[in-house]
């Protein structure tokens, strides 16, 4: 009898374990936003205009930046990685350590991370790699063992981040601009290897590329790749260079342009840089949105404020980005340069405090929270 009741209590366990549900992944699915056609959808299914601010200099962000870009109205904060980068005070680099970055700025990467997550910021996490990008010899077309350090380090990050909240995307090399004979194929090569590898660990969160050259708006059709579904393509808006590049005409014995005006350009042509010269500029652009029903992002954009009229230029640059509905990332929130330069805050190497500027801040404000 003892025996008969083992083996019932025996088939009823095995039969219970076969009726069972299978055991379920129970960690949550990230706040991601979505690609749909031209536009970026949150996790609500609503279309989203990213725009916001970069935290460009490497550790400069203070504790309160987040809160005061959520204030403004801003929704994405463009984040840097410095490496294997020019500056070695910013260069968080270290080969053999986990993921290839010194201890102290991956720490520093996940407290500023986390500050934007707290404020419900969207981060685009992006590569800034001068060295690595062209200004070296020894980059990442030349050095096989460097681009596959590189690679693991994209990885490493892509693993860590994969359940963070609020990244909105991976910028996976700012600025290539690789030497001939490397061509813009070779670049979008590096692109997808990139993206194959951050695929095995994150599979939701979209990657942004962009053009070679510096991110040149002009190259952007040979940036496409169907190697992935979720790609943002980025450019560059320091548009036209006579206007915000003054030391370069200044270099040459030419006369500093403003704002609005007609001018002569480098290669001797006249040109009228007004509101609809701005929205002449960006028309490739506008096409490329249009030919591949692709999201667009200007991840650059600004005025030193030493460019004549540069309040002007700003409005009217985030009033054509508005007009056709183009997201963007302000450079930059806070430098090390003085007031003449780019930034919200510059900082007063007498008083060793950042100084403020309200009137670019306005500017922004205005458009960041423009329905």
């Amino acid at each position: 009898m003892r025996t008969l009741l083992m083996a019932l209590f025996a088939l009823l366990f095995v039969a219970c374990k076969k009726s069972s549900p299978p055991a379920t992944d129970t960690t949550p699915t990230p706040v991601r936003l979505t690609v749909s056609g031209k536009k970026l959808l949150t996790p609500e299914g609503n279309a989203i205009e990213l725009r916001g601010l970069n935290w460009g200099w490497w550790e400069t962000a203070q504790p309160q930046d987040a809160a005061e870009a959520t204030a403004m109205g801003a929704n994405v904060i463009r984040m840097p990685f410095r490496w294997y980068f020019g500056g070695t005070g910013s260069d968080i680099r270290q080969t053999g350590a986990p993921g290839n970055i010194k201890p102290e700025g991956l720490a520093l990467l996940d407290t500023y991370i986390d500050w934007c997550v707290q404020q419900k910021l969207w981060v685009v996490l992006f590569a800034g790699s001068d060295q690595g990008a062209g200004d070296s010899t020894e980059n990442y077309w030349t050095n096989t063992s460097l681009r596959q350090e590189f690679i693991a380090t994209w990885s490493f990050l892509a693993d860590r981040y994969r359940n963070k909240p609020y990244i909105a995307a991976y910028e996976l090399l700012s600025e290539p601009h690789p030497k001939r004979p490397v061509t813009s194929q070779q670049v979008v090569q590096l692109y997808e290897e990139l993206i194959t590898a951050i695929r095995k660990y994150d599979s939701l969160t979209p990657v942004m590329i962009g053009p070679n050259d510096h991110y040149d708006i002009n190259l952007l059709e040979e940036t496409v790749t169907t190697k992935d579904p979720k790609i943002i393509y980025t450019f560059n808006y320091y548009l036209p260079t006579d206007y915000i590049k003054p030391d370069k005409r200044e270099d040459a014995s030419l006369p500093i342009v403003s704002y609005p005006s007609t001018y002569t350009d480098f290669n001797g042509n006249t040109v009228k840089l007004d509101k609809t010269y701005l929205e002449q500029i960006l028309q490739p652009a506008i096409q490329f949105r249009n030919n591949h029903n692709v999201p667009i992002f200007v991840n650059q954009m600004g005025v030193r404020s030493r460019c004549p009229n540069h309040l002007a230029y700003l409005t009217d640059v985030c009033d054509v980005f508005y007009r056709y509905g183009i997201p963007f990332t302000y450079w930059t929130y806070r430098t090390r340069d003085d007031a003449n330069e780019y930034g919200i805050y510059w900082f007063n190497k007498t008083t060793r405090q950042y100084v403020y500027k309200p009137e670019p801040a306005a500017v922004l404000e205005a458009a960041y929270k423009r329905k």
